[in-house]
């Protein structure tokens, strides 16, 4: 088994899209998930950044503060992060601070992305294997293969580029998944973490916490989730004034509040001259239709008694998640990020669902549901393209033969994207 992986991994340096189709035709389970997470591994050693972006930033740090830096200093750093004190050139978070540190020790600063992309993958795919082998005989259909696919894209591989916020998501979302399967401490353990890796999960992993700890109070939390769209719970005061102070804290407050929420017309006219779909990508209409469906799914009891306790604790987080998106809505980072972790446990919890046969049932209510599901996954097209979008944009083309160019002459690197436009230059 050890000697078929490591064939495999020899061969990505020729070609890792090729090996990565091969391995898929193989029956090995752990063959196909190994090899997609060093071919994930190698997409973070290649992946394009453009100058301004949140990697970019990142990695341009690790030549500027990391290189040199002696073992006290970042000791001392350390400490200061944890008591949620700033320092220039350092990232308010261990997890980032750490991997920076080790990669400038090395002096190697193009391994920065390579490690990210590493972790990032063991949590990605080891979650997409457990969620889709929970069920292992269960009816496709387009429906769902879609729905599917915008479980995978949403927080996807495109989020290694933004490092905390997707790293954080799924080592949360995999630690709940495996823990309510397994009840293993190591995974308990796991669900804590997430707030070292970004701050914002002190806040987004508090409903996590709240199911794990107060246990699953389903009217209880249905109530918080209808009423977080039509009532303001929480003063939005007493929230920032508890958050400064700390001195992270008053500087999340002052980069994050906002006074006033664009309208439809405006996000439209803000982005008037980009394509369709990244405009209404940004209108937020995803959110709403994931909102619906859980609406769909409390208002027809299906919460209440067609959910086993897998799915029903994995949805309690979900629209616990975004009922806290609901209800800060004057802290414009932890609004939009809480909505996109909270969509994803609800899309979850629909795909355990459809897995299970739940749809397959002649009811009428049941078929209603289906209905309504089927009618909404319209909304989600444009979804599926945006995120294929921002791939083809991070995504090199020396992912489809020799990889190790770019890692000995950076400059040579293109995306998918530049390829295509060098292609259509002549």
């Amino acid at each position: 088994m050890v000697r078929g992986i490591s064939s495999y991994i020899l061969s990505m340096f020729i070609s890792p899209v090729i090996l990565l189709i091969a391995a898929f035709r193989q029956s090995n389970r752990n063959l196909k998930k190994w090899v997609l997470i060093i071919f994930i591994t190698f997409f973070g050693s290649l992946i394009f950044l453009s100058p301004g972006t949140d990697g970019y930033v990142h990695r341009k740090n690790v030549s500027e503060h990391y290189i040199g830096l002696g073992f006290g200093q970042f000791l001392e750093e350390i400490g200061r992060q944890l008591t949620f004190q700033q320092t220039p050139g350092v990232q308010d978070e261990p997890f980032i601070h750490i991997l920076s540190f080790v990669v400038g020790a090395l002096r190697v600063p193009g391994l920065f992305f390579t490690l990210v992309a590493f972790i990032f993958a063991y949590f990605y795919v080891g979650s997409l294997f457990r969620l889709f082998e929970i069920y292992p005989t269960w009816k496709r259909s387009k429906v769902f293969f879609l729905y599917a696919l915008v479980f995978v894209l949403f927080m996807g591989v495109q989020q290694i580029n933004q490092i905390r916020t997707g790293v954080g998501f799924w080592v949360l979302f995999y630690a709940c998944l495996s823990y309510y399967q397994t009840k293993k401490i190591k995974y308990l353990l796991l669900m804590f973490v997430p707030p070292f890796i970004h701050i914002g999960y002190w806040a987004m992993a508090l409903p996590a916490w709240g199911v794990l700890i107060l246990g699953n109070w389903k009217w209880i939390y249905s109530v918080i989730f209808f009423l977080s769209f039509t009532s303001q719970l929480v003063n939005p005061s007493t929230v920032t004034n508890q958050m400064e102070k700390t001195e992270i804290g008053k500087s999340k407050v002052k980069g994050y509040s906002v006074e006033e929420k664009a309208t439809s017309e405006q996000v439209l006219k803000a982005y008037g001259n980009t394509n369709w779909y990244k405009k209404y990508a940004k209108l937020g209409l995803q959110v709403w239709g994931v909102n619906v469906i859980a609406i769909i799914l409390i208002i027809f009891g299906t919460y209440f008694s067609g959910m086993n306790k897998l799915e029903s604790r994995l949805f309690s987080t979900g629209i616990l998640t975004v009922s806290l998106s609901n209800l800060s809505w004057f802290l414009y980072a932890l609004k939009n990020r809480s909505a996109a972790v909270g969509m994803v446990f609800i899309l979850a919890t629909l795909l355990l669902l459809w897995q299970r046969g739940y749809f397959n049932s002649s009811i009428n209510k049941v078929k209603n549901q289906l209905f309504a599901i089927r009618v909404l996954i319209t909304l989600f097209i444009f979804v599926i393209i945006f995120n294929v979008s921002e791939l083809i944009q991070l995504l090199s083309i020396f992912l489809f033969f020799a990889p190790f160019i770019p890692w000995i002459v950076e400059e040579m690197n293109v995306s998918i994207r530049g390829f295509i436009g060098l292609i259509g230059g002549f």
